[in-house]
């Protein structure tokens, strides 16, 4: 609802958001006659019809509250089509190059980044994310990257990546990492089977 109270039948976008305003109403009424009902059973009669309208209206409401807005629908078909397996390159603000392959997955809408992290060609560690932000042109994940390289261990990152909506076949971006050393650099992603997009 917005502010002020006031009803917009102009926010209702589907029929069971319809249909739930309109068991609304039939429970306003309902809840008029039980209350002016003279005999017991016009009471139980009343009450029983008001008990079933109000799981009708409940049952409404759940399935309004899970269908997805047009922007997350737009959002998880975007996420589909970045699912697949990319390469990546990346160099530190220090001059350090890296270099790995990732795997793009969907866990129920949730995109999921994991990869290798290769440095001179030599697997030195892998990454994945922990949270992934999906958003129009960026993706915004945080991941925890395991060096094994001596004296490393297990890192905290974040990234943002910008990609075209209308040429998935790359993304760019920066990243920072936190771990014993703290660290900042850029990265591009390049899709590996260009016929998935």
């Amino acid at each position: 609802m917005p502010s002020g109270g006031k009803f917009d039948p102009s926010k209702i976008k589907s029929p069971y958001g319809a249909l739930a305003a309109f068991l609304l109403v039939v429970q306003a009424v309902l809840i008029y006659w039980f209350a002016a009902a003279e005999t017991s059973f016009e009471r139980i009669a009343a009450g029983i019809v008001l008990t079933v309208n109000a799981f009708l209206f409940l049952a409404a409401l759940i399935k309004v509250s899970r269908i997805p807005s047009a922007e997350a629908a737009a959002d998880l078909k975007l996420a589909r089509q970045l699912c697949g397996n990319w390469i990546y390159s990346s160099e530190a603000s220090s001059g350090d190059t890296a270099a790995g392959d990732c795997t793009i997955t969907l866990a129920g809408n949730q995109l999921v980044l994991s990869g290798t992290y290769k440095v001179n060609g030599v697997l030195v560690g892998t990454w994945s994310t922990e949270m992934t932000r999906l958003r129009e042109n960026r993706i915004l994940f945080y991941y925890v990257l395991r060096d094994k390289s001596p004296g490393h261990g297990l890192s905290d990152a974040v990234s943002v990546l910008l990609f075209d909506p209308q040429n998935l076949a790359e993304m760019v971006g920066d990243w920072i990492l936190v771990g014993k050393e703290s660290r900042q650099g850029s990265v591009r992603f390049t899709r590996k089977d260009s016929s998935q997009q």
